[in-house]
């Protein structure tokens, strides 16, 4: 059997996995629910914003705000995960 077979073959057992079946049940549910999209995009945001600083060498301070920010959006996202866990 080719190379190329084996990647088809590797390819088509990764997207029947279980794995992959919950993470794109994930993706199906983050995309229907309105806050985790708003936090995840606040959270990419924050990113950009940290790697721009970092880049820009703004300063300690600053960068420090931005993580400060990221870890507080990081427990909104555990708060609101253990919420929908309940129902």
């Amino acid at each position: 059997m080719d190379i190329m077979a084996k990647a088809l073959e590797l390819g088509t057992m990764i997207g029947e996995s279980d794995e992959m079946q919950s993470y794109n049940k994930a993706e199906i549910d983050v995309q229907s629910d309105e806050k985790a999209l708003v936090l995840l995009n606040d959270y990419k945001l924050l990113q950009i914003e940290i790697m721009n600083a970092t880049k820009e060498e703004r300063g300690e301070e600053v960068i420090e705000s931005i993580k400060t920010r990221l870890k507080c959006l990081r427990k909104m996202n555990l708060t609101l995960t253990k919420q929908q866990k309940t129902f």
